[in-house]
């Protein structure tokens, strides 16, 4: 068991969480995103034409938060929601030509908040912690702590 309170990993995990908040938010700001919009437009780059219901699943969000900040984004110009042919209560969700240059602004901006998360750590540094973060979630989700919809998403 730990011996000081500093020496528990729940302690690092909620300081670092804080820290990302900061990072994120300041790496963001300037692209005009909230955290829950780069991960909503990082799910349609690897997905584009997901459902509302899929992406609200894979992003662990409430049906009537992914609705809202879809809503949002679509506003922005940044994605279209459009009725599914095959199955017309299906809304998927797809970049427009402006959200996709987000999303290229996006991924410059991630790759640099994973230099400066990183910075001066060694590649099987690296390796060990993800490793380690994995099979902290893996305990999380096991002990059914993890997965719950909720409604954060700006």
């Amino acid at each position: 068991m730990a011996d000081t309170y500093e020496d528990r990993v729940g302690y690092w995990i909620v300081k670092l969480s804080k820290a990302m908040d900061v990072l994120r938010q300041r790496k963001l700001r300037p692209l005009g995103l909230h955290r829950g919009q780069a991960a909503v437009l990082w799910q349609l780059r690897h997905g584009d034409g997901l459902s509302q219901i899929e992406l609200a699943d894979r992003l662990e969000l409430t049906r009537a938060s992914i609705t809202s900040a879809l809503g949002r984004m679509e506003d922005a110009g940044w994605v279209s929601r459009d009725r599914d042919p095959d199955d017309r209560r299906l809304l998927r969700v797809r970049l427009t030509a402006q959200g996709k240059r987000l999303v290229e602004r996006l991924s410059d901006v991630l790759d640099e908040m994973e230099e400066e998360l990183t910075f001066g750590m060694k590649s099987a540094a690296i390796e060990q912690a993800v490793e380690a973060m994995r099979a902290i979630h893996c305990s999380l989700k096991a002990a059914g702590q993890e997965g719950e919809p909720h409604d954060e998403v700006s």
